[in-house]
């Protein structure tokens, strides 16, 4: 079968674009069952309604979030839906499926959305050649109901295969890449590594779509990643781990792998402070760490209800040592944990102006499926659409977390000189 996987633009503003991993991996395997396969990356180009019939897919999957925003999905799926009205328009009869998180976890809601063909749960390498196997043997499986527990939700990240990058143009992907002498920052051409699934923590405002449980990629196969990509020309990589510390011993072995590789590569991930120390930072400098991106979302989180008990004092000795060992300190900052303070948020502005570190803030916003939106949604809410979960969000913003000059807080944290966007124009 000829397969067209379409990533569609995500409602959400981000200053990185990175690879669609999980097309890359299904793709592959796709592939590797005799499948003819396509990738679509409306975020990085559009395709005329000739190029898709000249294409003449059997079947379309698209791609409502990637994985890298899944933690802090986008409530509208605007970009979906203009996506859906041009695949119509160009591919008429064309069966399209609905995959990634928005349909895991609200199924009949993203396809009253949506309106496709089908809405598929599960993560996209299990549940996709799943599908297409029972399609290929029977075309009219995808107008039967399907089974709540037939579909295989979640995959172990060590049966997958080294992804065929020649699938996309790694060129057109960016994060943030870091001059390891000047520290400088910039938005440069960078890949894209999933190396472990899962989160055993619980913070109010996070949704982990892949559950607490954590699932690993063997290091060889990591390796083998970032060897085919650094063929491809990429030479700069985001670990895209939740928590990429939570096993010490774990990270070692690949440090210690990444040493022996001589790849020449630099990498960022993202983590906790309090899952780190200086012995092991040092290891990770030495094996091409260039950045780690803190979720310390406020200096005062363990004083709030966000079930994050990092103390103060852990989040300052972690800042200061990451720095003192040679790696860039970025910190994801949450607005809204002022409760509509604006002492609390003058006390931010200055914490911020002062901290040796980058930032990337994020507005507080419960989200389906979290601890914080449990707390505050109506009991008695009827939704229809996601539209209707981004009002109810809203509204709860409004009421409980964001400051009446929400604008002009946002505005002035984002002229700080170390905020991640004005850092990239100069060394901080």
């Amino acid at each position: 079968m000829k397969i067209l996987f379409c990533v569609t633009k995500s409602d959400l503003k981000t200053p990185f674009l990175q690879q669609p991993v999980e097309v890359l991996y299904t793709g592959t395997i796709l592939q590797q069952m005799g499948h003819d396969v396509a990738v679509w990356d409306v975020r990085v180009g559009s395709m005329t309604e000739p190029e898709l019939s000249q294409h003449s897919p059997d079947l379309v999957f698209l791609v409502t979030q990637t994985y890298d925003l899944s933690q802090c999905y986008a409530l509208t799926l605007n970009g979906a839906k203009d996506t859906v009205q041009l695949l119509r328009a160009a591919l008429p009869g064309v069966p399209i499926v609905t995959v990634g998180m928005h349909g895991s976890i609200e199924t009949a809601v993203t396809s009253r959305t949506l309106d496709t063909d089908l809405t598929l749960p599960g993560e996209l390498e299990s549940a996709i050649p799943w599908l297409v196997e029972h399609y290929q043997n029977d075309p009219h499986f995808l107008a039967r109901p399907l089974a709540a527990d037939a579909v295989p939700l979640q995959v172990d990240p060590a049966t997958l295969p080294v992804p065929n990058y020649s699938l996309i143009d790694v060129e057109a992907y960016r994060g943030e890449v870091i001059d390891r002498e000047s520290q400088r920052i910039r938005y440069d051409k960078a890949g894209l590594i999933f190396a472990n699934r899962g989160c055993p923590y619980t913070c109010a405002y996070c949704f982990v779509w892949f559950g607490r449980k954590i699932r690993y990629r063997p290091v060889a196969l990591i390796i083998e990643e970032l060897r085919q990509q650094a063929a491809h020309g990429v030479r700069h990589f985001f670990f895209l781990d939740y928590t990429f510390t939570l096993d010490k011993q774990w990270v070692r072995q690949l440090c210690t792998a990444l040493k022996a590789a001589e790849l020449e590569v630099s990498w960022i991930c993202q983590t906790r402070c309090e899952r780190v120390d200086r012995e092991l930072l040092q290891e990770m400098k030495d094996a091409g760490c260039a950045g780690i991106f803190y979720g310390v979302e406020s200096p005062w989180i363990s004083q709030t209800h966000m079930v994050k008990p990092t103390p103060r004092e852990v989040i300052d000795r972690v800042i200061r040592e990451t720095n003192e060992v040679g790696i860039r300190c970025f910190l994801f900052i949450l607005l809204g944990l002022e409760n509509q303070d604006p002492a609390i948020a003058r006390q931010l502005l200055d914490w911020l102006s002062e901290v040796p570190a980058t930032f990337h803030y994020s507005l507080l916003l419960p989200r389906p499926h979290t601890t914080l939106w449990d707390m505050h949604a109506p009991a008695d809410i009827r939704i229809t659409s996601w539209e209707d979960f981004a009002a109810v969000s809203q509204s709860i913003g409004q009421q409980h977390y964001w400051c009446s000059d929400l604008e002009e807080f946002q505005a002035s944290v984002q002229s700080l000189p170390n905020y991640v966007v004005k850092a990239s124009a100069h060394t901080v």
